[in-house]
């Protein structure tokens, strides 16, 4: 890999861990520059501004949404299987997600709040969990428009879970509350 895109690769994971923590609009350049050690001139020559960042950075979480729904896919035996090692590879992360919320669910919301065009952006990542829990509740047999409308109240659910227990930093609720999502999807019909 050329130094170019090494420095890039650099900026983009550096941004996506300060928007991660302290959010898009209270992560600026100098506090990107500090992270990275890099000069502004050499941010700006890769990036010219910051949406220019969060594109890259929403470009690379949808290459780690995808495959994480690639491995839930793999070797399941049904789409509730799939929906259960989703559960579980999110609770994985039960340590970040109450330090900081939901990396995703965090930027888009910040970004629906105050800045409709970043919002333009980042809902691409919502969109692609939507999708594909579409996909699984089709798979198990509901009619397009009720699977529309199941995959949003999962995604709630999951978000809300997310937000409440990161919001009181109780890790019981956020695992109990994902054990039982677990459970749900574990049922065989």
């Amino acid at each position: 890999m050329n130094k170019s895109i090494e420095t890039k690769k650099y900026i983009i994971d550096s941004a996506n861990e300060l928007f991660y923590i302290n959010g898009y609009n209270c992560t600026g350049f100098g506090a990107i520059e500090e992270k990275t050690g890099l000069s502004r001139g050499n941010i700006t020559y890769h990036f010219k501004n910051k949406k220019n960042i969060i594109q890259e950075i929403v470009n690379l979480r949808l290459e780690r949404i995808n495959k994480t729904f690639h491995e839930c896919d793999k070797n399941s035996k049904n789409s509730k299987e799939s929906i259960v090692k989703l559960c579980k590879k999110i609770l994985e992360n039960s340590n970040d997600l109450l330090k900081y919320g939901c990396p995703m669910g965090s930027i888009v919301s910040e970004s629906a709040k105050n800045n409709k065009n970043i919002h333009k952006i980042t809902i691409v990542m919502f969109e692609a969990f939507i999708n594909w829990l579409e996909k699984k509740f089709i798979e198990m047999g509901t009619n397009k428009s009720q699977a529309n409308i199941k995959a949003k109240r999962l995604l709630a659910q999951i978000q809300g879970v997310i937000m409440v227990a990161h919001t009181l930093d109780d890790s019981y609720f956020l695992k109990k509350e994902f054990k039982r999502l677990i459970k749900e999807f574990s049922i065989v019909e």
